[in-house]
């Protein structure tokens, strides 16, 4: 397969029912709940108005991203961003840094609750896939925080299907502009200003 489909943003789930059962579905109306409620919480310290991260997240439904997009993952693997499509199952894709002081903690905390709840397993029903936007980050640390949050997310299947990248900025800049998922960085701050989403 030589490129993939990117379906919408996760506060736009008209056309996720396509990809996903009612159980994920209603994981995904969850997570626009947290979403919603973390850009509020850390907005003011991370010295953004709110609107700002309202707008950080595009609707680029329909848009087609290369399969060969190359990263690295938490095993020190080069991996292509397709090796996660084509395979009858849908992909979450989570865009953070792992570094990150603010907001991306919480996101990836909240996904887990909402995940937890639901009777679906990674590996059967969906593939996790986490991709790091600062290019200083090394396979190290994925593998340190895939390992953090898999004493959280105990769900079996986790440990293989979710995927914890870094890459070159160049590669991940692509997908990220891509998908609609904005970013930029704080030199004042030394932060990346960016909101949270979760992408099927």
């Amino acid at each position: 397969m030589g490129r993939m489909m990117i379906v919408p943003p996760m506060n736009s789930l008209r056309t996720a029912s396509k990809l996903a059962t009612r159980g994920l579905l209603l994981a995904g109306m969850a997570l626009v709940a947290i979403n919603s409620s973390v850009s509020a919480q850390h907005g003011t310290a991370m010295g953004l108005p709110y609107e700002n991260l309202a707008t950080s997240v595009k609707d680029r439904r329909g848009t087609v991203v290369p399969a060969d997009l190359t990263f690295v993952d938490e095993n020190k693997k080069s991996v292509r961003i397709g090796d996660y499509f084509g395979l009858d199952r849908p992909v979450l894709l989570n865009m953070r840094y792992f570094a990150c002081p603010t907001m991306c903690g919480p996101m990836t905390q909240g996904m887990i609750r909402a995940l937890q709840k639901l009777r679906l397993r990674p590996g059967r029903d969906f593939e996790l896939v986490t991709v790091s936007i600062d290019p200083k980050e090394k396979p190290e640390l994925a593998r340190d925080k895939k390992n953090a949050y898999l004493e959280e997310y105990t769900v079996a299947g986790a440990a293989d299907h979710w995927h914890f990248l870094t890459g070159e900025e160049a590669q991940s800049r692509r997908l990220a502009d891509l998908v609609g998922f904005s970013y930029e960085w704080n030199e004042h701050r030394k932060v990346y200003d960016h909101g949270a989403a979760l992408f099927v």
